[in-house]
């Protein structure tokens, strides 16, 4: 159970640095118009951490890593890694990037994507945060699923 908590900690560590790079490379102000293409790629990390959480329990297990208990590893990582990287955007937004949200509503109306009334509602910390949490659920189960896969112990 150690391995998932760390794993799940190098998830919200990740997830936290990404956000920061985002904000430094200007992905959050003068590049804003390529945050959404960019932002896809800290699903890299994640997997790279997931892949490296499936090898060293394979290691763990030895010669009897069942399908089952992969996917029980990764969810469990998954389920801890939720509230992390909440906690994690979390303290990114209050202390680091506390115009993150001014700036996406700013550039969505001037771009025209969406009115001053849909980007406000749609530009908040809470919707964040549900995205957040969905969306680590959702990367979290189909990296659980697939990674047990390729990391089982094949039956002799």
């Amino acid at each position: 159970m150690k391995k998932e908590y760390v794993t799940a900690i190098a998830v919200a560590i990740a997830g936290l640095l990404w956000a920061i790079l985002e904000f430094v490379a200007g992905f959050h102000s003068s590049r804003i118009e390529l945050h959404a293409t960019v932002t896809w790629f800290a699903f890299v990390p994640v997997i790279l951490i997931y892949t490296w959480h499936y090898r060293t329990i394979k290691q763990q297990y030895r010669e009897k890593l069942t399908w089952q208990k992969g996917v029980f590893s990764g969810l469990l990582v998954t389920g801890i890694a939720i509230p992390l990287n909440m906690i994690g955007f979390s303290l990114f937004y209050y202390l680091i990037n506390p115009n993150l949200f001014n700036s996406f509503i700013k550039y969505s109306v001037d771009a025209k994507l969406l009115t001053v009334e849909d980007a406000g509602k749609y530009f908040t910390l809470s919707n964040y945060l549900i995205q957040i949490a969905i969306g680590t659920l959702i990367l979290g189960i189909l990296l659980s699923v697939i990674l047990s896969l390729f990391f089982k112990t094949k039956a002799k």
